[in-house]
């Protein structure tokens, strides 16, 4: 880069120049001082700043589906659903609450809460036979087993599914001439099968009660 030459110095070759010999100036001990000038130096071309480009964030797949409607809760004033309509209409089989029968809170409570009952606290009485339970929203009556099976000798065991076989199978019958499902909830997985080896058209569900 070329450096500029200090203006005292450009004056005097100038003067001289122009001078005639015998206007030249005597030579002379003076010194002119060097005034050293400032050198700007021009900056080198950068490469042009492009503005940033737009990004896109893309959402997971699952918030862009709408969310799901929350369901409006139940004791607020709403009306609940009507109990679906009996099977049958004649007079015999048109389901009657009746308390349950005391001496066994597990098993009532069994009762209540697994199916679950339409009516709570209470067994129902469908053509002159007591069941445990009317199923919510469903025409299934049950009756509910919570013995302690596993702990029965194998003789008390095959005693005990002979007698509530009979039960049972005649409870069937009587649900079914009214139009009802049959169920049975039994305690264990143990009492399931023992019962399933010996009817396989019961409908056996294991409570845990």
């Amino acid at each position: 880069m070329q450096k500029r030459t200090p203006l005292p110095v450009v004056a005097l070759l100038l003067s001289t120049a122009c001078a005639t010999p015998a206007q030249m100036p005597a030579p002379s001990a003076q010194v002119v001082p060097f005034v050293e000038m400032p050198v700007f130096a021009r900056p080198m071309p950068g490469p042009l700043l492009q503005p940033p480009a737009p990004i896109t964030i893309q959402p997971p797949d699952e918030l862009l589906k709408p969310e799901p409607r929350a369901e409006t809760p139940r004791g607020n004033g709403e009306t609940p659903p009507a109990p679906p309509p009996v099977p049958n209409e004649r007079p015999e089989c048109k389901p009657i609450p009746v308390p349950h029968r005391g001496g066994d809170d597990i098993h009532n409570t069994c009762a209540d809460v697994f199916p679950p009952n339409r009516f709570p606290k209470m067994d129902v009485l469908v053509n002159g036979k007591l069941f445990d339970a009317l199923q919510t929203n469903a025409n299934v009556l049950w009756e509910i087993k919570t013995d302690r099976f596993d702990t029965y000798s194998a003789f008390l065991q095959k005693q005990v599914i002979k007698d509530q076989l009979i039960e049972l199978r005649n409870e069937r019958k009587i649900a079914k001439a009214c139009g009802y499902d049959f169920a049975v909830g039994v305690s264990s997985n143990a009492h399931l099968k023992a019962m399933l080896d010996q009817d396989r058209e019961l409908k056996i569900y294991v409570t845990g009660c």
